[in-house]
C-alpha cells in the first residue's frame, strides 16, 4: 500500500511550468542583482566587523596604558610616572642602539649610557 501511495503522489506531482525567453532573462538579471546586492552586503559586513576589532583593540591598549601609569604612579613616590628609562631605551632602540645601566662608582647610585652607532 505505501507503494502505491507513493506512486500516486508521484504520478500528481506537476512539473515546473517553462519559462518564457523574456521572463528567464528577467530571473537572471534579478538573480545577478541579488547577488551583487549581497556580495555587497557581506563586504560591508566584514568591514564593519573589522573596524570594530580595531576599535576594541586600540580601546584595551588606552586601558592597559592608563593601568601601567596608574600602578607606576602608585609605585613612584617622587611624582613621576616611572616611565624615563623605558623610554629612552626605546629611542636608543629605534637609533640602532642600546641604553646600558650601571652603577655610579663616583656617585653612588645609577649610571644610565645610551650607546649608538657610527
Amino acid at each position: 500500500e505505501e507503494q502505491a501511495g507513493r506512486a500516486d503522489k508521484e504520478e500528481q506531482a506537476v512539473p515546473p511550468k517553462a519559462l518564457a525567453p523574456q521572463e528567464q532573462e528577467a530571473a537572471n538579471a534579478e538573480l545577478q542583482q541579488m547577488r551583487k546586492e549581497a556580495q555587497s552586503a557581506r563586504e560591508e559586513a566584514a568591514k564593519a566587523v573589522a573596524d570594530a576589532e580595531a576599535a576594541r583593540a586600540e580601546v584595551v591598549k588606552a586601558k592597559a596604558a592608563a593601568s601601567r601609569l596608574e600602578a607606576a604612579r602608585g609605585q613612584n613616590q617622587g611624582g613621576g610616572v616611572g616611565l624615563g628609562l623605558a623610554i629612552a631605551a626605546d629611542v636608543a632602540r629605534l637609533h640602532g642602539g642600546q641604553l646600558v645601566l650601571s652603577d655610579s662608582v663616583k656617585l653612588g647610585g645609577l649610571s644610565a649610557e645610551i650607546r649608538l652607532p657610527l
